[in-house]
């Protein structure tokens, strides 16, 4: 049997290079149009069955404070995910803290590494 409330410590690592950007409003334009979802999913079922999600912008995700600019990064962040008729118990929430960073990249290599692992 689960044990409430579980903690994970993960770390997260996405690369994301937006072509055309030449300002930080056009990157905060660029990741209103991204999206980012979060599923809690029970596996040991033949079908995975999703308990509960959270579905937001990139920029609403990463930046939720800020309109026009990028700023905010490294606060500690709550959200309560949406639970699905299949969860019997209270919503789930995720607690986190994004650091998310901007590079300038004047021109694009050839090969680029790209952090998608979990540490």
């Amino acid at each position: 049997p689960p044990y409430f409330p579980m903690h994970i410590h993960e770390k997260f690592y996405f690369d994301k290079i937006f072509k055309s950007c030449y300002n930080p409003r056009d990157i905060i334009q660029r990741l209103a149009r991204e999206h980012v979802l979060f599923e809690l999913l029970q596996t040991n079922v033949p079908t995975p069955v999703i308990l509960a999600s959270y579905e937001r912008s990139a920029k609403d995700f990463l930046y939720p404070y800020s309109y026009d600019r990028v700023q905010y990064t490294g606060l500690n962040r709550y959200i309560i995910l949406s639970r699905t008729i299949d969860f019997p118990g209270i919503t789930p929430s995720l607690e986190f803290t994004v650091n998310a960073s901007v590079d300038d990249i004047t021109g694009i290599a050839k090969s680029i590494k790209t952090h998608k692992y979990i540490e």
